[in-house]
């Protein structure tokens, strides 16, 4: 969606030509009632909307923890903006000067929404944590309500991964070694490392992984009540 009119119909035109079905929406409301419905891959959006704007729009989603892919584009390009965006949850932000670039920028994501999905690359939505695997990007919420998101190595992706596909469940640690660290040699001191590095790197989410004392880690919908308190080993 877009607020000028002969912008939107060139990106619509250019997708379409792609291949794509595109649903236009006039407002946030509407596009947003889409997504609630489960309609559509991807949502691309200005951040000028009338009444409210693309960043709006696009942490609504987020916190409502929809596992659709984002796009945000604009004329008002800065680091500033550019900041906001990756702050709010969007996958992609580009300058609509060319719209050549916002529609390649769309497809993109498409394409990847269209992937099959596989149980290395489905999104994890938690209350406060959403982790999105293909991008090796995890998004924290924070006491303002704004998500910020971190950017996770291979094993710290693959180890989320795990647990979220867990979520509830405790994993021990020789199921961790055998799935993330692929039978190499690695110490339970070294999990216990790298857990907690994880923890941190997470901040106030790093408390939804949990120790469970002599059966692994969990990944849990809430975070610990105290997470000073955490014991190290299984």
């Amino acid at each position: 969606m877009d607020d000028e009119l002969w912008m939107l119909e060139g990106i619509v035109e250019g997708l379409r030509e792609r291949g794509f079905d595109v649903i236009e929406c006039e407002t946030a409301e509407e596009a947003l009632e889409i997504v609630r419905r489960g309609g559509c891959d991807v949502l691309a959006a200005d951040i000028v909307l009338g009444e409210t704007s693309g960043f709006e729009l696009i942490r609504t989603v987020r916190s409502e923890g929809h596992p659709i892919r984002m796009v945000l584009f604009t004329r008002r390009y800065g680091r500033e903006t550019y900041s906001t965006a990756r702050r709010v949850g969007a996958h992609e932000f580009v300058t609509k000067d060319v719209p050549d670039e916002v529609v390649a920028r769309i497809a993109n994501q498409a394409e990847l929404a269209r992937s099959k999905p596989e149980a290395s690359s489905a999104p994890i939505v938690l209350r406060g944590l959403q982790i999105d695997p293909t991008s090796r990007t995890a998004w924290v919420k924070e006491s303002n309500d704004e998500w910020r998101p971190v950017h996770l190595t291979p094993r710290e992706a693959a180890l989320l991964r795990e647990l979220g596909a867990n979520q509830g469940k405790p994993v021990s640690q020789p199921d961790l070694l055998n799935r993330v660290w692929k039978k190499r040699h690695v110490t339970p001191h070294a999990i216990e490392v790298r857990v907690d590095q994880l923890r941190d790197k997470l901040g106030r989410a790093g408390g939804q992984i949990r120790t469970v004392r002599g059966e692994g880690y969990m990944l849990s919908d809430e975070p610990e009540s105290a997470p000073s308190k955490r014991t190290r080993g299984t």
